[in-house]
């Protein structure tokens, strides 16, 4: 591994890119011109990223974030991000039948805290529940909290938000789940 140019240092808007990426952010074309710098010089930034040892990723959907390590623990927050999308992604699934259209109806809706799943069926009460804390509104909000932090969803008023891009990582994860469940039942039912 080479060390990085004096030019790589001289990359626009570094500080701010690198610091917003260890945080575990994940940044789009919603995030101006840090994105933008990304886009410019996208091989100088891997490259520098790469001689500090992380693994910049160049989603195809329009964003950037940098890989979890092997051996990395996923974090409480990841988890609870993930819960949350989950229990978001099945109502989805269920109430319009496991459409291929998923994805429209998760990324072009604002969506309202009162409007969300999460606290009108026991199952889903039950799921948010495993977070080790009562699922009410204040808890959704809190929620909704993390996921801007870390660029996944803005808030577009009081109670009011939608996903942005990198919120597709999720979408990926809960297909990803149910294409398991779906083989796991498949094979149980070749067994009986």
């Amino acid at each position: 591994m080479s060390a990085p140019s004096q030019e790589a240092c001289a990359l626009p808007h570094l500080a701010e890119i690198f610091s917003a990426l260890t945080r575990g952010q994940h940044l789009c074309r919603e995030n101006g011109k840090l994105y933008q710098a990304l886009q410019e010089h996208e091989a100088e930034y891997e490259h520098l990223f790469h001689c500090l040892g992380y693994r910049l990723v160049v989603d195809e959907r329009g964003f950037y974030y940098f890989h979890a390590g092997e051996g990395q623990n996923v974090s409480p927050q990841t988890r609870r991000s993930a819960l949350f999308f989950f229990v978001l992604v099945e109502d989805l699934w269920a109430e319009e039948g496991g459409t291929a259209d998923l994805e429209d109806l998760v990324m072009e809706r604002v969506w309202t805290i009162a409007d969300l799943p999460h606290l009108k069926r026991q199952r889903y009460l039950e799921l948010m529940g495993m977070l080790e804390e009562e699922p009410d509104e204040g808890l959704l909000r809190q929620e909704v909290g993390r996921l801007e932090r870390f660029g996944f969803a803005i808030q577009t008023g009081e109670d009011r938000f939608r996903f942005r891009p990198p919120a597709l990582r999720f979408l990926d994860l809960a297909r990803e789940v149910v294409s398991t469940m779906e083989d796991k039942s498949g094979e149980r039912e070749e067994q009986a």
